[in-house]
């Protein structure tokens, strides 16, 4: 990502066990990854309002997180998430 002149933005964002959470990508964003603080947590992520639990992809517990890349999306993109356990989620999107 570095080589295609874009910045980073960093959040944390507070996770309580089986309760879903939501961040907005921040617009121009064009790839993020997203991962738990916790070595033993499991992520479960969607991009519709209420599906974290049901309609997700899921992180594995102890991976490197999730990576993706948006191709041409201008707007802002709000990912809703959680987890098996109270941790932290940690991302890094890269945008204009």
């Amino acid at each position: 990502v570095n080589n295609l002149n874009v910045e980073p933005t960093v959040a944390n964002v507070a996770l309580t066990a089986a309760t879903e959470a939501s961040y907005d990508l921040p617009n121009f964003t064009v790839q993020f990854t997203i991962k738990v603080r916790s070595a033993t947590a499991t992520l479960q992520l969607a991009v519709v309002s209420g599906a974290s639990g049901t309609t997700s992809i899921t992180v594995p517990t102890g991976s490197g997180g999730w990576t993706e890349t948006i191709k041409g999306r201008a707007a802002a993109l709000t990912l809703y998430f959680q987890s098996n356990e109270t941790t932290t989620a940690e991302i890094i999107s890269w945008h204009n």
